[in-house]
């Protein structure tokens, strides 16, 4: 239910200011709206530190505590926290740069430039060259010796007392002088050496520091509710006497904000009005008990009504999980979200919320179902079990005769083209249900207008369009109520399209809209039949996999194949995770909210309140 709103103005004396804020904060009922937004907001100072501490507690969640607790203040660990952080950054980037420098000076062994330099102190010249391998014998000097090879060439390492220039035979070709390099690998080593234990040292710090992560925590909400405060004390509008404040409170709050004004000795001038049509009140879900479990997926979305839009939280707490159901077309992929969910409840609940984590299990248990329902578990289908023979074909022909629907036929083939079609004809008739119900339910918000006619035109016209579908996909013939219904419900969506006066005018702007309304009403049906492709297609992925792993299994060992069957499950499980966004959710809020008119242009009630500082 969307609750109803009021427009609230209050007004106290200026001397009254902090106490009407910390009455309002105390009450947590009030959506304040400021008189002018671009003064409403905290200093640059206050944003900065808030930034800080929140960067600084995500790096830190991440680390387990270990060592002494830092005797130092939240936010001198939080700084600390994001220079180490940022240091070990640079560090570990210097580090794998030094890495690749010691593969590069590999040839070079551990010979070290001040030795070479001290030498040459001495007269001693050692110059290096590269050559074939044949050649290297016979390149002149005092001493000659190859320090290192590389393929079919070497490096030559050539001694001389003074530094006059070697003179080379013709026939040498291959020999060309290498420069020595800037650093010697001992050196970049002894450079690497002291990053890694810098790093280490920093790492240690580090877990230290985590110890102070709830603090941190506190320090943020109460950064937070200064900058909660700063902002509603610039909202309001002040003068000279008096300061005024203006919000949005729940029509069922507002005598009792009232009351406790008056118990908190505070004298203000309350006025509570109803929204204008011009007005854009915020919006407060309040969902029945069977679909609050909706709350968490809706805080994932990010994505609220509009206050004078619908509340389909409901619909979608039916909608959505058997729609996810048949992507994720695996009962034991359903398990894999239900058992978790059901063992680590309360550690769920601790990280995820309630809502959500019981939507999971909803989840889970329909997921369940439905592939008990298409005899599907982790990949292995009626399908598989008649080609394994033995006791498989037992429970083959048991399949047969528990199955709900129909999917297991006589032989493979049969039953794969039966699940195919089968699924699409499901899916077409849910996506009518769906979208009809929408038709359906705007229609009530436009009765007794005769615009709500047009709406239960376009509900019948989507079951004409289910027949025309089913004829073009799944090569059904005609049904003879197709043309009924289409003429019908067309005729309807004409007509009362806009009502008007005028019937030349409400019947010519009815023919200008229906063309296009009528192709998306074909191409949102057709749309559904990404249940039954995306949950074939994760069947036969699965499947797969476990084809790879058991012919691996077979040919090399048991862990392979079973890694192997392993890691195509757990991908094919994140592709699940993933069409529920695409697709499951994209159901509901394109193709429904569509026929239903849904913007999703609103924004959620965020009452001025200290418990709000708290859940953050």
């Amino acid at each position: 239910m969307i609750v109803k709103m009021q427009k609230l103005y209050a007004a106290v004396r200026v001397a009254d200011k902090n106490r009407l804020l910390d009455s309002l904060r105390r009450q947590g009922v009030v959506h304040l709206e400021p008189v002018d937004p671009a003064a409403a907001v905290p200093g640059e100072r206050t944003v900065t530190a808030i930034q800080r501490l929140q960067r600084a507690e995500q790096v830190l969640s991440s680390v387990t505590a270990v060592g002494e607790v830092p005797d130092v203040a939240p936010a001198v660990a939080a700084d600390r926290a994001l220079e180490l952080f940022a240091k070990s950054a640079e560090g570990r980037t210097r580090l794998a740069a030094l890495h690749r420098q010691v593969e590069q000076l590999a040839m070079w062994g551990d010979v070290r430039l001040e030795t070479l330099e001290s030498l040459r102190t001495e007269g001693v010249l050692v110059r290096f060259f590269k050559a074939d391998a044949e050649d290297a014998s016979k390149i002149p000097g005092e001493c000659v010796e190859v320090v290192a090879r590389m393929g079919k060439q070497v490096l030559v390492a050539v001694v001389d007392r003074g530094e006059s220039e070697i003179q080379f035979d013709e026939s040498l070709s291959s020999v060309r002088p290498v420069e020595l390099p800037q650093r010697d690998r001992p050196a970049v080593l002894a450079e690497a050496k002291k990053i890694h234990e810098q790093l280490k040292s920093d790492g240690e710090e580090f877990a230290r520091l985590a110890h102070h992560v709830p603090a941190i925590i506190a320090e943020r909400r109460n950064r937070e509710g200064e900058a909660a405060y700063i902002v509603a004390d610039r909202g309001g509008l002040a003068g000279e006497a008096l300061f005024a404040v203006q919000g949005w409170v729940p029509a069922d709050a507002a005598d009792e904000l009232s009351a406790n004004l008056r118990a908190d000795g505070i004298s203000a001038a309350l006025q509570f009005l109803a929204p204008r049509d011009e007005d854009n009140p915020p919006t407060l879900l309040r969902y029945p008990r069977w679909a609050r479990p909706m709350e968490g997926m809706f805080k994932i979305l990010g994505t609220s009504p509009g206050y004078r839009e619908f509340d389909v939280s409901g619909l979608f707490m039916i909608a959505l999980p058997i729609f996810t159901a048949m992507l994720i077309a695996d009962a034991g992929y359903g398990l894999l979200f239900l058992v978790p969910s059901i063992f680590f409840y309360k550690l769920m609940c601790r990280k995820a919320g309630k809502p959500l984590t019981q939507f999971i299990t909803v989840i889970g248990v329909v997921s369940v179902i439905w592939g008990l329902i298409t005899c599907t578990f982790f990949g292995v289908g009626a399908v598989q079990l008649t080609r394994a023979g033995g006791v498989w074909n037992d429970i083959y022909s048991v399949l047969k005769k528990v199955q709900l629907i129909g999917f297991v036929q006589e032989t493979p083939a049969d039953t794969m083209t039966s699940v195919r079609l089968t699924i699409t004809r499901i899916a077409f008739l849910m996506g009518t249900i769906h979208m009809s119900i929408a038709q359906l339910w705007r229609s009530l918000r436009y009765w007794p207008n005769l615009k709500a006619l047009s709406h239960v035109g376009w509900a019948v016209f989507l079951w004409g369009m289910l027949l025309v579908v089913n004829s073009l996909v799944l090569r059904d013939p005609l049904h003879p109520a197709t043309a009924y219904l289409l003429i019908a419900g067309g005729a309807m969506a004409i007509l009362f399209a806009c009502p008007n006066r005028n019937i030349a005018k409400m019947v010519g702007l009815g023919f200008a809209s229906f063309p296009l309304a009528g192709l998306s009403t074909l191409s949102d049906t057709i749309s559904y039949i990404r249940l039954m492709a995306v949950g074939l297609a994760s069947g036969i992925l699965a499947t797969t996999f476990n084809t790879l792993g058991a012919t691996l299994a077979e040919s090399a060992t048991w862990f392979a194949g079973g890694a192997v069957i392993l890691l195509g499950h757990a991908l094919n499980v994140g592709l699940a995770i993933i069409a529920f966004f695409a697709h499951g959710v994209r159901l509901n809020m394109l193709e429904f909210s569509n026929n239903l008119g849904m913007a999703w242009n609103g924004h959620s009630y965020a009452p001025f309140s200290a418990q709000q500082l708290q859940e953050n």
